[in-house]
């Protein structure tokens, strides 16, 4: 199989960049297309990789036919189908569940600390001061990592 991951950014978004994590951390080779938002590019995109739509979004060209897969989690969940013998996930059901259950709430929770600190990792907000969800957010983020640790 090929692989082609098209994304928007790396450094604005984070949804892109850990898909290009995993694939650069289990060492999977693929081809990477960044398509800039908001230009001709990015409507071509849009129409040639239907129903995709959006970032980031792996195209799989196995030898029958090509596949889109798109979000990071989906995509994720994918590779560790695929490739088993990676280890994408623990071994142990209990902790694997456990592994599952933190990457789900981090994919779809946190409204508050994704709208009010948006990623951009070539600036440093020194001076932010979080309002009380996103503080909430921040603390529940730190509560989990301690978790992982245990």
């Amino acid at each position: 199989m090929e692989y082609e991951l098209f994304f928007a950014n790396k450094v604005y978004s984070s949804w892109g960049l850990r898909v290009w994590l995993l694939l650069r951390h289990f060492d999977i080779r693929f081809k990477q297309t960044v398509v800039p938002l908001y230009t001709s590019e990015h409507s071509e995109f849009e129409i040639t990789h239907s129903p995709a739509r959006q970032f980031p979004t792996l195209v799989v060209a196995a030898p029958a036919a090509q596949h889109v897969i798109w979000d990071s989690l989906a995509i994720s969940e994918f590779l560790a189908d695929v490739h088993q013998d990676k280890e994408f996930w623990p071994e142990d059901v209990m902790v694997r569940a456990a592994a599952r259950s933190l990457c789900a709430e981090m994919h779809s929770g946190f409204k508050s600390l994704r709208s009010k600190m948006p990623v951009n990792l070539k600036r440093s907000y020194r001076s932010f001061q979080p309002d009380e969800d996103t503080q909430a957010d921040i603390d529940r983020v730190c509560e989990l990592w301690a978790w992982v640790k245990k």
